[in-house]
């Protein structure tokens, strides 16, 4: 078992440690992980067998994707510039999901056009977008996104 003095070096060390493993680990490019979860999301879609599971898939993967995003602008330590691509990308999300479900002013994608739509969004949708933040930041985005998945 940890005595007090075991237990006090260990946070010090971890406080201490942080801030250098974050300035040798350079920039974190949010937009990786975020293809990976697209890229799960189109591989579920795509094994789907109705186009209703395929659309509640993508739908399902664009709402995690945007909670999660809402959540990491509220970090305090992102910069204005990080916040506009956030919210960029955000926007992206909600209008490929109106444009999937038929929203605000979209025909809805046709059930037999739902795969290559799956596809064209995890091609283009953070094609033009790269998001880099600090390791520390990334961690705490990837940390909700993980939660909510």
């Amino acid at each position: 078992m940890m005595n007090a003095k075991s237990v006090l070096a260990t946070l010090l060390f971890v406080l201490l440690a942080a801030p250098v493993a974050q300035a040798a680990a350079g920039p974190f490019d949010l937009t990786d992980s975020i293809n990976e979860r697209l890229d799960r999301a189109v591989e579920r879609a795509h094994a789907a067998d109705t186009p209703a599971q395929k659309r509640r898939i993508l739908s399902e993967a664009f709402r995690d994707m945007n909670h999660a995003l809402e959540r990491a602008r509220q970090i305090p330590a992102l910069s204005g510039d990080t916040r506009t691509a956030l919210d960029d990308l955000q926007q992206d999300i909600e209008e490929q999901n109106d444009r999937l479900n038929g929203l605000n002013g979209f025909a809805p994608v046709p059930n037999a056009d739902l795969d290559r739509f799956a596809d064209n969004v995890q091609t283009n949708l953070l094609n033009d977008q790269t998001i880099t933040i600090g390791l520390g930041t990334a961690l705490l985005i990837l940390l909700i996104v993980i939660l909510l998945a």
